[in-house]
């Protein structure tokens, strides 16, 4: 059987400069998905011409080991 994820909106999806956007990152947490698979996926879903250069940003992460 199939497991059901339940969230709210704001807890994937916020607002910036009043444009809704989420990050794989969030995406990955909420689903319960590695974070690769979610960047695999999005790298090789068939969207439209165009839609990755409108609607997908690279955004890189800098973390800091102590």
């Amino acid at each position: 059987m199939n497991n059901i994820t339940s969230f709210t909106p704001a807890e994937i999806i916020s607002l910036q400069q009043g444009q809704p956007v989420t990050t794989s990152l969030k995406v990955a947490e909420l689903f319960g998905k590695q974070h690769k698979d979610v960047l695999h996926k999005i790298v090789t879903l068939d969207y439209s011409e165009g839609f990755n250069e409108r609607n997908i940003e690279l955004i890189i992460y800098q973390v800091w080991e102590r």
